[in-house]
């Protein structure tokens, strides 16, 4: 389980994401396309087109962090279709 900051926001990315990005290619999405600070704390959450893999990209004190999860079976839960498009990107958590 991650523990995620108290404040922090989660970004659901609702165009789908190429899962050959890393780091250099996630931040720049954030900052070119999604138009958010990769630097500011929040968590940033990208879904391929198939829904079977995610990323999710956070910067902490020490550095970027980058966790991946690949699905052997079944999908991810994400309509991108459905989801808000506004600057491509979606609030999921705010606490």
């Amino acid at each position: 389980m991650i523990g995620l900051e108290s404040q922090a926001r989660i970004w659901l990315c609702t165009e789908p994401a190429d899962m050959r990005k890393s780091f250099n290619g996630l931040i720049a999405l954030v900052r070119t396309q999604l138009l958010h600070d990769p630097l500011s704390g929040q968590y940033f959450v990208f879904v391929n087109r198939r829904k079977t893999q995610m990323k999710m990209l956070y910067f902490s004190p020490s550095g970027y962090c980058l966790w991946t999860k690949r699905l052997e079976q079944g999908q991810f839960a994400v309509r991108h279709r459905y989801l808000i498009r506004t600057r491509k990107m979606r609030s999921c958590v705010s606490r």
